[in-house]
């Protein structure tokens, strides 16, 4: 329940959905009329109860159900991007990712096709970035500060990907090995990037290994399910 005042006319009104609570209005104004004005006043302000109860109350009410839209929406968006895992928002980069470095108008601090290795490390003038576990946007806020004050005024970075580190694939697949990462990548994507099944292999019996999990378990996946950078999907024998 959301409270609104009008200060003008000391008039207090409260949003809610049920019909019920329009009472909870009537009451608490006509209380108030009673304090200031005496009973003989509600009758002739019975017109802008009314008038406040449409002008101020569905107001909030359409504000309400546009927020619950738009909240829906970025929900559905978040999800969507969360799943790509692909979105320069929540996309954290690693080793082997390879991307683009534009400082504007310092060509000479500007990287191409800058391959992250293993440290993570980007080498600049004040000194390192190290850039692993970082999103684009966190990198380009990291190397901005960097550059401000002893190098630029007013530094302008943009940092863009070229290309995702590779998902690894091997078992019964016609071309195991290393091929690098798409956007919302699926197991079932894997396999036909590796040239499709093996006659022997069981779409049953198929495995992933997770870049982030340190004990790297092998963690059991159907075909529609979701690979993401640097992750060792295995496909086993089928023994029927």
């Amino acid at each position: 329940m959301v409270l609104y005042e009008d200060i003008g006319c000391n008039v207090v009104c409260l949003r809610s959905s049920f019909i019920g609570d329009w009472a909870l209005i009537l009451v608490k104004f006509f209380n108030l009329v009673m304090r200031m004005r005496g009973g003989c006043f509600f009758i002739t302000s019975l017109p802008l109860l009314i008038f406040f109860m449409f002008v101020g109350i569905l107001p909030f009410q359409a504000f309400a159900v546009e927020n619950s839209l738009l909240g829906e929406r970025s929900l559905s968006n978040s999800t969507a991007l969360i799943g790509g895992q692909a979105s320069a928002t929540f996309y954290r980069l690693g080793a082997g990712d390879v991307i683009n470095i534009t400082v504007y108008g310092e060509e000479d601090l500007s990287r191409v096709k800058y391959r992250l290795p293993d440290s993570g490390l980007i080498m600049f003038p004040f000194g390192e970035v190290r850039a692993l576990d970082m999103t684009i946007a966190e990198l380009e806020s990291a190397i901005e500060n960097g550059l401000r004050g002893n190098y630029l005024l007013n530094p302008r970075v943009s940092v863009s990907m070229d290309e995702y580190r590779p998902f690894f694939i091997n078992g019964q697949v016609a071309k195991p090995g290393a091929y690098p990462y798409q956007a919302g990548l699926t197991v079932r994507m894997a396999v036909s990037i590796a040239g499709g099944l093996k006659e022997r292999a069981s779409e049953r019996s198929i495995f992933v290994q997770r870049e982030k999990d340190l004990m790297h378990t092998k963690e059991e996946i159907n075909m529609d399910g979701l690979v993401y950078p640097g992750d060792t999907v295995t496909v086993e024998e089928s023994f029927f």
